[in-house]
C-alpha cells in the first residue's frame, strides 16, 4: 500500500475563524502555498508543520495524517505547465 499525507487545515482554519490569507501571513507563506497545502498538492516541511500545529495549538499528527491509499485510485499530479493552460 502507498501512503499519502492528508491534512485538516481547512477545518482548523474554520474553527479559528481565519481565512487562507490570514494563515499565510502568520506562516510567512503565500496564500497560494496555503491553498496548495490544503489541497494536498504539496507537503509542508517539518518546520512548517510544527509552526502550523503550534499556531492552532494542536499536535502535528492531529492536523497531518499519513493514510493508506490504493495506488489505483491515486491520480498523478499534472506538470505545472499543464495546470496553467486549462
Amino acid at each position: 500500500m502507498i501512503r499519502r499525507l492528508e491534512n485538516k487545515l481547512a477545518e482548523c482554519r474554520a474553527a479559528k475563524g481565519i481565512n487562507k490569507s490570514q494563515l499565510a501571513l502568520r506562516l510567512h507563506k503565500s496564500r497560494a502555498y496555503v491553498t496548495r497545502l490544503e489541497r494536498g498538492d504539496l507537503h509542508p516541511s517539518f518546520e512548517t508543520a510544527v509552526r502550523i500545529a503550534r499556531y492552532f495549538k494542536r499536535p502535528v499528527e492531529e492536523i497531518f495524517q499519513l493514510v493508506e491509499a490504493d495506488p489505483k485510485t491515486l491520480s498523478r499530479p499534472r506538470p505545472a505547465a499543464d495546470r496553467n493552460h486549462q
